[in-house]
């Protein structure tokens, strides 16, 4: 059995290149939801309390920094950007 044949073959046991592939792409395309989800519940929070009560009820508890709130709303606030969401890759 040469050198390259076994680099290419797992052990039953192990997960192939394809299958870790598989999952991360999964995993990828979770998070960008997931990521998406958090831009839109903070915008809504910090919309309906307004910045004083946001920052100091619901940042401050959360630990979200001034500059990632800042982040978050730029995100949330490019409407490009999110009606096209479920086109942007999974490893943005």
């Amino acid at each position: 059995m040469g050198v390259s044949s076994m680099a290419t073959t797992a052990p039953s046991n192990i997960r192939s290149a394809a299958d870790h592939v598989e999952r991360i792409e999964s995993a990828l395309t979770n998070l960008k939801s997931a990521l998406f989800e958090v831009v839109a519940v903070i915008h809504e929070a910090k919309e309906q309390l307004g910045d004083d009560v946001f920052f100091k009820d619901v940042a401050e508890r959360l630990s979200i920094s001034p500059s990632m709130v800042t982040k978050i709303m730029k995100i949330s606030d490019c409407p490009q950007l999110v009606e096209r969401r479920d086109q942007i890759p999974a490893s943005w």
